[in-house]
């Protein structure tokens, strides 16, 4: 029993030092962001606000920022459109190429970020839509539409679709069942992949390096960028702010999913009584 509660011990030491580990550059990340010296340095030789005036009123930042939302949002929302119908097709079909076509709407979650960016980038030279806010808007939607696809399809599975059978049985055509009994309950799912699709667009930087032109650069390519030309503060400033914008993204999906699985747990008594 002691040797038991020892092993126990160290995985839990060992699992804190891993957690420890992947948060030390974030943490680092928030005191360097306040500090006084024009080069990154940690501990700051002095607190200083200077580096988030220097992000609010420079105009490439706020481009990038404004570019970085809006592609954000119009992904978000193509997103979730798109991944609820074939989250939804894929639950209530049962052919035999349900298996192959399931794995290939999730296969962008498998290849490599830079493989779908390299031939995005092939495909839109083509096309002339490299650049453009449309074409960025496509190639995160690539890699996001799966995303919406799994979140929706747990929230799928816990929804009992005997209720929407009984509403179809009572004359609503599918469509309107769909609308007015499958979709309420499963609505906290789709808002948490809709907040999940936003999240990886907003901090999706791959695509944006190769698809992005000079006026639709985002904000994690501007850090990029940077990055690789200039080590200023601003950039630590910028992340926090990321951070924490991905931080708050992230409980708020966290309060939605709670929500989605308390009206999962009620369902299958409300079918109860419905019987």
């Amino acid at each position: 029993m002691i040797r038991f509660l020892r092993r126990i011990d160290l995985l839990a030491i060992a699992s804190w030092g891993i957690v420890g580990f992947l948060l030390l550059p974030l943490i680092a990340i928030l005191p360097m962001s306040f500090s006084s010296s024009s080069l990154l340095r940690l501990p700051p030789p002095g607190l200083s606000l200077r580096w988030y005036e220097a992000y609010l009123f420079d105009r490439a930042w706020m481009d990038a920022t404004v570019n970085s939302i809006t592609v954000g949002s119009i992904t978000a929302v193509l997103s979730v459109i798109l991944g609820t119908a074939t989250a939804y097709g894929l639950a209530r079909s049962t052919w035999k190429g349900k298996a192959l076509l399931q794995a290939l709407v999730l296969s962008p979650l498998l290849i490599p970020v830079i493989v779908i960016a390299v031939a995005t980038y092939s495909i839109f030279a083509r096309l002339g839509l490299n650049g453009t806010f449309a074409g960025l808007v496509i190639g995160h939607t690539v890699i996001t539409f799966p995303y919406t696809v799994v979140v929706v399809s747990a929230a799928l599975e816990r929804f009992d679709p005997r209720l929407e059978q009984m509403a179809v049985s009572l004359g609503a055509t599918p469509l309107r069942a769909f609308a007015s009994v499958t979709f309420p309950m499963i609505q906290p799912g789709v808002i948490v992949a809709l907040l999940f699709a936003f999240l990886n667009s907003f901090d999706e930087v791959v695509i944006a390096t190769f698809v992005a032109g000079p006026e639709t650069t985002t904000l994690p390519k501007r850090i990029w960028d940077g990055i690789r030309w200039e080590v200023s503060p601003t950039i630590a400033a910028v992340s926090s702010i990321l951070i924490l914008v991905s931080c708050a993204i992230i409980g708020l999906a966290e309060v939605f999913n709670r929500k989605s699985r308390n009206v999962a747990g009620a369902t299958p008594q409300k079918s109860k009584d419905a019987e």
